[in-house]
């Protein structure tokens, strides 16, 4: 793909703040208000960027995520849609991805009671038993991730990387933060494309812009809204993007998680509770460097892994959309 410096440069902003005015933009990057528009319409329909999304912490309003790792059988190209379409009007989806190695697929639900992760699996087999061989669920404890800059300088080859700097999750500060109704409804309208005039949400409520933007703002204070930016389609970039899932020894646990934050090649990673207890997601330039990456983790604590398993994505079909569920 072939990107200007300009290019880059207005794809970081919108990845740091993809709220940004065009008038913002402009002034930043150095084209016309006019050719901002332009270029992200053209980023958006060459598909560089798959949409814009809303960031939201989820484990502050009292959610609990889990990761589902599905492996498929029998699957037509029709039931094959089917099962994606039935996973991306689920009321509790926040992501869904396709993916080769193990799994098929890789969904990810949020949940407030926990004990009802049996009956979202169970609704899948209920709908798709015949397609479905194998479900895995993992309860998602503690995330870490890159800071964006990092990311976007990895994901675009840029030399110039300073060490790593690593965000935690808020999942461990204030819990279960009561939304009122409309509340709740500005942020699933919101989430479904952050780009909007407030006006438009305002409508619909019988409110002002400047009433929506007020709560806009509200929830960002309180850290439920963190952030806003966009998706990049890592396919574009001539990346690998790998997960790998790892049973390692709970001991040295700590020390894996240290290890990993030096690494030039992490995005993030999620400490989970099931048949593995890290998951790992980076990005490659190719099967050669994948390969290195992979067998330097595993020499480096071979005593200690028990199991281990790669996934290479390749199509996303839903990303950081508001869920319905928020507002129940």
């Amino acid at each position: 793909m072939n990107l200007t410096e300009k290019d880059i440069k207005l794809l970081n902003s919108l990845f740091e703040n993809s709220k940004k005015s065009n008038r913002e933009l402009s002034k930043e990057v150095g084209f016309s208000k006019e050719t901002i528009a332009i270029k992200i319409n053209s980023y958006l329909e060459n598909g560089t960027i798959k949409n814009f999304s809303l960031k939201v912490n989820y484990d502050i309003l009292g959610f609990k995520e889990y990761n589902l790792f599905i492996r498929l059988k029998n699957t037509s190209e029709k039931s094959f849609e089917n099962i994606i379409n039935y996973l991306e009007n689920y009321n509790n989806t926040t992501w869904i991805g396709k993916c080769f190695g193990k799994y098929d697929l890789k969904v990810s639900i949020i949940l407030k009671d926990i004990t009802k992760i049996n009956l979202v699996i169970n609704d899948i087999y209920n709908n798709f038993g015949k397609n479905i061989l194998l479900i895995d669920s993992l309860l998602v404890v503690d995330k870490y991730k890159v800071t964006n800059s990092f990311f976007f300088n990895h994901l675009f080859g840029i030399s110039n990387l300073n060490k790593m700097i690593v965000d935690k999750s808020k999942s461990n500060e204030i819990l279960n933060f009561n939304l009122d109704k409309i509340d709740k409804y500005i942020l699933y309208e919101f989430g479904k494309n952050p780009k909007q005039n407030y006006s438009k949400i305002a409508l619909s409520l019988n409110l002002t812009a400047e009433a929506i933007k007020y709560r806009i703002k509200n929830l960002e204070k309180k850290q439920i809204i963190l952030g806003n930016s966009i998706v990049f389609n890592g396919n574009k970039f001539n990346k690998i993007w790998c997960i790998v899932l790892i049973n390692i020894n709970p001991e040295k646990l700590l020390e894996f998680k240290s290890y990993l934050k030096e690494k030039d090649f992490l995005s993030s990673y999620v400490e989970t509770i099931g048949t593995k207890n890290i998951a790992v997601t980076f990005f490659a330039s190719n099967i050669e460097n994948l390969n290195k990456d992979l067998n330097n983790i595993r020499d480096k604590f071979s005593q200690n892994i028990r199991d281990f398993d790669f996934l290479i994505f390749f199509e996303i079909y839903k990303y950081p959309k508001i869920p319905k569920c928020i507002l129940d």
